[in-house]
């Protein structure tokens, strides 16, 4: 290429098109391009190989993938220039960037055969797939033979006759020849004339064996045979995509991306997007990048739902949307993502696109922390560290009787999380505030950030809030969860309350069974009564033990027993049951009586 300004001149290879000296844009217009082509096909026609030549070198300079596939093939071939094999590989490169399909095959030619240019396997095989998928017959030919023969590649017959179809359907002899003979007579796919005919309809055969093999197919039905399809046809892809990334040859991935998102699948979209982002091989524009990782993130791609929420975050590619952003790092979390978490902390921390609360913060970086997050157990420190040095603070002002700044010191320090501090600030509002509904609620909060920082008398206070209902719906499971790891650590009355809430849950239980056994003994169902009544009895019911008691005396459901009869009844005193008080065997027998008299 050479400057008009400057008069620099420098080899471009259809990419570098500013002049590196006066940084001139060397463009031309589509009617002069248009003016070389058509002075290149009269210099063919006219045979001057010289000229047609230089006209070539000039549109491939300027970056036509077309010309500079042509004017690889005159340097590989030494038609119109000196035969340079290692300037027409540089060329078939430039064209094959640009999707040139044709240039590609070319490409991965040269570098089978010439070891000049590289004993690259990997890079022999990209190129090949390249071309193959941009739709070079001969591509897709040399691509069934490598799967047929697994040459670098696990052996696949059905990836052997896909890509045999696809050089077919481009045109190629040998692949429409090859396939009319496989199902004419069945050799790997199912015996079809019609699709034989199909194959080789419209073509002229070539050479004797050809000739003959046309006149024993004949004349007859002509129809195309079922398509060939691949399982892994988009993974594969996708790999070929990564590949074409990871060699800096992003316009062929963008391509491949375009092609999968299309199909929507959500890797394609979220991998376009990255591109569209970085502005690798398409246009730079962020809202496009937003608008795919949108796409991605509704088929549920981890990593388009991330960027999704940072871009929601920060305004990037279109307005900044809180709701968004809370979402999908929300959906994260669920994901079982402790990125999620550490963004919903950041988010809570500094207040961005919602009301900064430290509370809320700590209990994601905590969750992030517990996954194993590092930023999150950093900012941990930080914020502990910080809520420390104020919680000292907060102790020397209560040393010197500085209550105020005391309870100012201790307030701020809860927030920031500090257990103790919370403990104390449960505590002290539990006791001045406890008497209302919104009292009861701070308390309740206060108790919740000293147990997530593991201060045991937060454990065992926010067991008692669930326990008792105060500031919370009563929940026994998680207090009776709460008062165990109290109490494994022996902390004051926690066992004592366990063991009360262990009773109270029995009791219910057994007052449940008692009334079913009442319900199934007055339907005559005595079987199950009896049953249920056991069941309640060893839960504690002491007036199930005495009725029990009764039914073996007088063998009412069971064989009478005199020594299990009475074994219940002092079961039934020791539970607390007044045999004087009540006559509660005086009932039971004219409900039997009443039983017996309906039987």
């Amino acid at each position: 290429m050479k400057c008009k300004k400057c008069g620099y001149e420098w080899q471009t290879y259809g990419e570098s098109l500013s002049c590196p000296a006066c940084s001139t844009v060397a463009l031309k217009t589509h009617s002069e391009r248009q003016t070389l082509w058509e002075e290149a096909q009269t210099a063919e026609k006219i045979k001057d190989v010289t000229k047609r030549a230089a006209l070539l070198f000039a549109l491939a300079e300027l970056g036509d993938e077309r010309a500079q596939f042509s004017y690889a093939e005159c340097l590989r071939l030494g038609v119109g220039v000196a035969e340079d094999p290692e300037g027409a590989a540089l060329w078939y490169k430039a064209s094959a960037r640009r999707l040139y399909p044709a240039a590609a095959y070319r490409l991965s030619c040269c570098l089978r055969d010439d070891r000049r240019f590289g004993d690259s396997a990997r890079a022999v095989s990209f190129w090949l797939r390249v071309g193959a998928e941009f739709g070079d017959g001969d591509a897709a030919l040399e691509l069934s033979r490598v799967f047929e023969e697994g040459e670098g590649v696990a052996p696949s017959h059905t990836h052997a006759l896909y890509w045999l179809t696809r050089a077919a359907k481009a045109g190629n002899h040998t692949a429409r020849v090859r396939l009319a003979k496989m199902y004419f007579s069945g050799d790997g796919v199912t015996k079809n004339p019609a699709a034989a005919r199909y194959f080789v309809k419209g073509i002229v055969p070539v050479g004797l064996r050809e000739k003959f093999f046309f006149s024993r197919l004949g004349t007859g039905e002509v129809a195309a045979p079922d398509e060939i399809t691949l399982p892994t046809r988009i993974t594969e892809c996708l790999a070929l995509g990564k590949q074409a990334e990871s060699d800096g040859e992003y316009a062929i991935a963008a391509h491949i991306y375009f092609s999968a998102a299309r199909g929507g699948n959500a890797q394609a979209s979220f991998a376009l997007a990255r591109l569209y982002e970085a502005g690798n091989g398409v246009p730079k524009s962020l809202p496009e990048a937003r608008r795919r990782y949108e796409n991605a993130a509704r088929v549920g791609n981890r990593d388009a739902i991330l960027r999704l929420g940072i871009f929601a975050e920060s305004g990037i590619g279109g307005d900044a949307d809180a709701a968004v952003a809370q979402d999908a790092y929300r959906c994260l979390v669920a994901m079982g993502d402790a990125e999620g978490d550490f963004r919903l902390g950041e988010l809570y921390r500094k207040g961005l696109c919602v009301t900064a609360d430290i509370s809320a913060a700590l209990r994601h970086y905590r969750a992030a922390a517990k996954a194993g997050h590092a930023e999150a157990k950093a900012q941990l420190e930080k914020l502990r560290a910080a809520a420390d040095a104020v919680e000292e603070k907060a102790v020397a002002a209560t040393m010197r009787g500085d209550h105020a700044e005391a309870l100012a010191s201790y307030k701020l320090a809860a927030e920031m999380g500090n257990a103790e501090a919370a403990y104390v600030m449960g505590a002290y509002t539990e006791r001045t505030k406890g008497g209302t509904r919104e009292g009861r609620r701070t308390a309740f909060g206060y108790y919740r950030t000293a147990a997530e920082g593991g201060h045991l008398g937060g454990i065992y206070a926010l067991g008692l809030c669930y326990l008792n209902g105060v500031g919370i719906a009563r929940n026994t499971k998680s207090a009776e969860a709460l008062l165990s790891v109290a109490a494994n650590k022996n902390y004051e009355d926690a066992a004592a309350c366990l063991d009360a809430l262990k009773a109270r849950k029995h009791r219910r239980a057994a007052r449940r069974f008692y009334a079913i056994a009442t319900v199934l003994y007055r339907k005559g169902n005595l079987a199950e009564a009896l049953r249920f009544r056991t069941i309640a009895a060893k839960l504690g019911s002491a007036r199930a033990m005495l009725l029990l008691g009764c039914h073996y005396e007088f063998g009412d459901g069971v064989a009478e027993d005199r020594v299990k009869a009475n074994a219940w009844y002092a079961r039934a005193i020791a539970a607390g049951v007044d045999m004087g008080s009540k006559d509660l065997k005086g009932a039971y027998l004219r409900e039997r009586k009443k039983l017996n008299a309906q039987a």
